[in-house]
């Protein structure tokens, strides 16, 4: 085996561990313990809310985030078992903060 070939092999190694990793990052919850939107959507992990949250409606997200509740900080810290996320977009108020919170860390997730 020459240099060439053994560059060639580390680098397929490296791309399918870190492909390994990117896919561990992400996990569906149990699904006893997925999110139901209030208009319908069934949320299983930190991806799918984040894309839910980019196509919300005003209305749904004040209805699971308002002044006396966040079911979104609470599922996070509950189920997903994230207490700093949860904590940092309990502090937000709006659907835009809070997708901006989430897929920034999905991205630290997935390295």
């Amino acid at each position: 085996m020459n240099e060439i070939d053994l560059k060639r092999i580390k680098k397929m190694v490296a791309k399918k561990k870190k492909a390994r990793k990117k896919k561990k990052a992400i996990v569906d919850v149990p699904q006893d313990k997925v999110f139901w939107v209030h208009d319908g959507p069934v949320l299983k992990n930190l991806e799918d809310l984040a894309n839910e949250l980019s196509k919300m409606s005003f209305e749904t997200f004040h209805y699971h985030v308002n002044p006396y509740k966040n079911d979104f900080a609470n599922w996070i810290k509950e189920v997903i078992g994230d207490a700093k996320l949860a904590d940092e977009i309990r502090k937000l108020k709006t659907r835009k903060s809070t997708s901006r919170h989430v897929k920034e860390k999905i991205k630290q997730l997935n390295g």
